[in-house]
């Protein structure tokens, strides 16, 4: 986030936008999983914009932290490179303020949670 230099006039969207990602995103990517663009129309009608970056997938993996519990209590922690392809794209259309997401990944939340790998400007 430290990409957004008007933060502040931008914290209720972005908090709108991780909202819904937390609350539909999982079950919209179960529901349309074999038709991402239909959940990905979904969110457009919802917010101001979802797409994808097919052109720039490279610059679009993000790491993320992930928990394995061993037998008993020890823990091993792992990192994970995923593909944020999909964003929000936060005030305008044509905006370069977006939010990269992955709808899940069974390591990372077990399968349970929307990553979110940026919230800012392009990473490229």
């Amino acid at each position: 986030m430290k990409y957004i230099s008007d933060f502040e006039t931008n914290t209720k969207e972005i908090t709108e936008c991780l909202s819904v990602l937390n609350d539909e995103a999982v079950r919209l990517y179960q529901e349309y999983r074999t038709d991402l663009k239909q959940a990905m129309r979904i969110l457009t009608a919802k917010l101001t914009e979802c797409s994808t970056d097919p052109n720039h997938r490279k610059s679009l993996y993000f790491s993320f932290t992930y928990e394995e519990k061993l037998m008993g209590e020890e823990s091993v922690y792992h990192h994970k490179s995923v593909l944020c392809e999909p964003h929000l794209k936060l005030n305008r259309r044509d905006s370069d303020l977006r939010i990269y997401f992955q709808w899940k990944d069974e390591d990372v939340g077990k399968g349970e949670k929307v990553l979110v790998g940026r919230i800012g400007r392009h990473p490229y």
